[in-house]
């Protein structure tokens, strides 16, 4: 599952540095967004949130993708459903406010 992350961290990075078809590109990382999104919550939902790094961890990750320490929270979200809606929300509610 880390190489999806991965995958999706590059392609999203090049995405912006080439002229091809964007919305074709777009729609391929969105759906691979999508489908990792769909195994981790088929897969570790988690609800007893057992090894969750907390709101203060989640947060400075979502401000920062290069935190330190990211790699294991990232570790941790990869399986945890709960943690991953909750990084989410917080990195809309970022997005919202700036």
């Amino acid at each position: 599952m880390g190489s999806v992350i991965l995958l999706v961290a590059i392609e999203t990075k090049s995405a912006g540095n080439h002229k091809r078809s964007s919305v074709g590109r777009k729609e391929e990382i969105d759906d691979l967004i999508t489908a990792f999104d769909r195994v981790v919550h088929q897969d570790h939902l988690n609800p007893e949130r057992a090894g969750c790094p907390g709101q203060p961890a989640l947060t400075a990750l979502a401000r920062n993708s290069q935190s330190l320490g990211s790699d294991s929270i990232l570790e941790h979200i990869r399986n945890c459903a709960v943690c991953l809606d909750e990084l989410k929300e917080l990195r809309l509610a970022m997005k919202r406010s700036q």
